[in-house]
């Protein structure tokens, strides 16, 4: 007798959401609300239908939290109340020498991004 692999039906295993109360971290960071909530695609898609790309909402993959524009402060906390109801905000507020030092983490991978879309790095001037 052979050891064959087990045959799967081709569908992807679902992972389970958690159940309970969710952290949820809102972060005032100048003019920007740094928002870290589990995943929730529903939500991902309420944020992106409402809030427009570029300066008033972006996903930043270093920090994996929503970057959105103060102003829209009162429709993310309704979207966090609708798709979290159970969630528990937690919210902080940074240091002058944090929000430094996070700024200059934003510019870093910035001009990192940018960097890698050129194949000859003699094009960007730093």
């Amino acid at each position: 007798m052979t050891n064959r692999p087990k045959r799967t039906t081709g569908k992807p295993k679902r992972r389970r959401r958690p159940q309970g109360p969710q952290k949820i971290t809102i972060v005032r960071e100048e003019e920007n609300l740094i928002i870290h909530t589990p995943f929730n695609p529903e939500y991902v898609e309420a944020l992106k239908k409402n809030i427009p790309i570029g300066m008033e909402r972006r996903w930043n993959p270093d920090r994996k939290a929503w970057v959105v524009h103060a102003k829209h402060e009162k429709l993310v906390r309704g979207f966090i109340g609708a798709y979290y109801p159970e969630g528990t905000i937690v919210e902080e507020n940074l240091s002058p020498s944090q929000e430094a030092l996070a700024k200059t983490s934003d510019l870093a991978t910035e001009l990192i991004r940018e960097a890698r879309k050129h194949r000859n790095f003699g094009d960007i001037v730093l």
